[in-house]
């Protein structure tokens, strides 16, 4: 997929010069043990994530984020040392189903499911959740996603007021989204808040 331009020698001479292209996928984990540190990537398009692939310095991995890298081995050779990640795309995670706990689910229907998003350091949740027990955690964020200090947002509980909080950074558990009063038959967890 590397992209060849024929440039000219200076003997008059017609070779070919390799172009790296930009190459997007979604960090699937961080290797810390190893080193350098490497990450496994699922590469847009594909079905297989790779290992071992590693990155710039300057770009600090949080698993989930979208990335741009580019292949710098020769094409006989892609292996996952072969590939560099930049950073991340436009800084867009794309959208993320959380793992839900204590009782809570998806409302169904033609309700929009849980999903939680990062657009540079701005973190979207939307979604309709049920069924779970008011004041229990319905989910938490990862790394990266946390606000600096507690919030708390007034949103729609089976038609009337409820109250969710994000816990954040400081908090002994940060990233817990918690919806803290309402009522269970519907909880609305559309937020957005930064993480700067």
């Amino acid at each position: 997929m590397n992209a060849r331009r024929v440039v000219r020698t200076t003997q008059g001479s017609l070779r070919r010069r390799e172009h790296p292209i930009l190459h997007v996928g979604q960090v699937q984990s961080i290797q810390t043990a190893t080193t350098p540190p490497s990450l496994t990537i699922k590469w847009s398009g594909g079905s297989v994530a790779q290992a071992g692939v590693n990155f710039l310095s300057s770009y600090a991995p949080q698993v989930n984020d979208w990335v741009e890298a580019i292949h710098t081995g020769p094409p006989s050779r892609p292996g996952g040392g072969d590939w560099l990640v930049l950073g991340t795309v436009g800084g867009d995670s794309g959208w993320i189903a959380p793992t839900l706990g204590n009782s809570w689910v998806n409302y169904g229907g033609t309700f929009q499911v849980a999903q939680y998003r990062k657009h540079g350091d701005v973190v979207r949740i939307r979604g309709v959740i049920k069924s779970g027990t008011i004041n229990a955690v319905a989910f938490t964020l990862p790394a990266g996603y946390i606000p600096p200090a507690d919030l708390q947002f007034a949103v729609v509980s089976n038609g009337a007021y409820g109250t969710l909080q994000v816990n954040g950074a400081g908090n002994a558990n940060p990233g817990q989204v918690t919806p803290v009063n309402g009522n269970n038959v519907s909880v609305n967890v559309d937020c957005t808040f930064t993480v700067d």
